[in-house]
């Protein structure tokens, strides 16, 4: 992997960039449940309801809708909102600071499965901490999987990367912290690289990068 001739690196989001604890959602939706004894078996029961929210097969009101549905969430919509984005955490500077080194070195782009609800929510923070408009500040191109119809590890919104962009994927870097993901890349010909959630970001790329 380090006689890699690298141009391009696609960058997951959470836990990679910004860092992530998705309990913390969950336990706050919990908290404004109505439901007793709602562990993890609900989660999972109704893990679809969730996908196709990040595959935008649902509207931002059809989602509070349908959590107060499925888990007989009570609260406004802002009260949903802000629990939902519990899972989001700071996003460290030295991230923003590495990623910004590889600006015109490199093809930089993100793959994410996420969600208008949090694309707002982490905008507001890059602006009013980062004093950055927003992620295009940092990246050429940004998928979200809520405007793709597509969301990881589907290999559809891969390759609407590489050819979108005309990327050659033994050029090209993928970094994420699930090894789902990572395995779809690595399928494609992409360099899979496994970061453990929240981690060091740059460490990771010791060895693969040019100095």
């Amino acid at each position: 992997m380090g006689e890699a001739i690298i141009e391009n690196i696609i960058f997951d989001l959470g836990g990679v960039i910004i860092n992530l604890d998705m309990q913390r959602s969950y336990l706050a939706l919990m908290d404004r449940s109505e439901l007793q004894n709602s562990g993890n078996d609900l989660l999972h029961k109704h893990i679809n309801f969730f996908h196709d929210y990040e595959r935008g097969l649902l509207m931002d009101q059809e989602f509070r809708d349908g959590l107060r549905q499925h888990f007989e969430i009570i609260g406004s919509d802002v009260e949903i909102d802000t629990a939902w984005n519990q899972m989001l955490l700071d996003i460290p500077k030295e991230r923003i600071d590495f990623i910004q080194s590889l600006k015109g070195r490199y093809r930089l782009f993100v793959l994410s499965n996420t969600c208008q609800i949090h694309v707002d929510y982490f905008e507001k923070q890059l602006s009013a901490i980062h004093g950055l408009n927003s992620l295009k500040d940092l990246f050429e191109r940004v998928y979200y999987s809520h405007e793709t119809g597509f969301r990881k590890p589907m290999s559809e919104i891969y390759e609407l990367v590489l050819e979108e962009n005309k990327l050659d994927p033994t050029k090209s870097v993928f970094i994420d912290d699930n090894p789902q993901n990572i395995e779809t890349a690595n399928k494609l010909g992409i360099i899979g690289i496994q970061m453990e959630q929240n981690g060091d970001l740059k460490q990771h790329f010791s060895g693969i990068l040019d100095d």
